[in-house]
C-alpha cells in the first residue's frame, strides 16, 4: 500500500501544496499544525504493514524534532515500511547509504523549518491573543524633538541621542520616511 501523508504548515495551511500530482492509495492527512496530538500520523503508524510506502513532502512534515524523526524511522524500519521524501530526493532505505555531509545538511535544513514553523506558530497566537510583538516604539514627542533638534542643525547626533534617547538609525528611518 502507498500512503501520502499531509499536514497544514503554516505557508500552507490547508496542506494543498504537498504531495501534488502523486500518486498514492491513500491519503492521510492531519486537522491541525500542532506539534502535539498527531492522530493520523499515530493511527497511520498502527495501519501500515511490511512492504508499505509513505510518500511525505518533506522531513519537517513527518516530524517536529530530531528525537521524532529519529523515532518515526526507527519504528518504520522495524516495521519494513519505507518513508519517502519528496523534497529531500531520499528514502528512508538509501538513508544509509547516503554520506555523512548529505545527512548532516538534510538534517539542519529540516531543524531550520522546524524552527521556523514553532516561532511562526507561537507569533501567530501571541498576536490572536492580543499581545503586541516587536520593539515597543518611541514616544512621537521623543520623536518629534529629534528631528526638531536634527533639523535646527545646532545638535550632534550623540547630543540629540543623549537628550531623546533615539538613534541614529532609527532617526534617519524617521526622517526618510517623513521625507518622501
Amino acid at each position: 500500500m502507498i500512503y501520502g501523508y499531509k499536514r497544514p504548515l503554516l505557508n500552507d495551511e490547508q496542506a494543498e501544496k504537498q504531495l501534488v500530482n502523486i500518486n498514492y492509495d491513500q491519503i492521510v492527512c492531519e486537522q491541525h499544525s500542532s506539534p502535539k496530538k498527531r492522530h493520523a500520523l499515530e493511527q497511520l503508524m498502527m495501519e501500515w504493514q511490511q512492504d508499505d510506502i509513505v510518500i511525505v513532502q518533506r522531513l519537517a512534515v513527518l516530524a517536529d524534532s530530531m528525537h521524532q524523526l529519529l523515532d518515526i524511522l526507527h519504528v518504520a524500519k522495524r516495521d519494513g515500511v519505507t518513508l519517502q521524501f519528496l523534497h529531500e530526493k531520499i528514502t528512508s532505505n538509501n538513508l544509509y547509504d547516503m554520506q555523512l555531509v548529505n545527512l548532516v545538511e538534510h538534517f539542519a535544513n529540516f531543524q531550520s523549518e522546524n524552527i521556523k514553523q514553532a516561532t511562526s506558530l507561537g507569533l501567530a497566537l501571541a498576536k490572536k491573543n492580543g499581545k503586541s510583538l516587536g520593539r515597543p516604539k518611541k514616544s512621537d514627542n521623543n520623536l518629534k524633538n529629534a528631528m526638531t533638534m536634527y533639523h535646527s542643525g545646532d545638535y550632534t547626533l550623540m547630543q540629540i541621542k543623549e537628550q531623546t534617547g533615539i538613534s541614529k538609525s532609527t532617526l534617519y528611518r524617521y526622517l526618510d520616511h517623513f521625507e518622501r
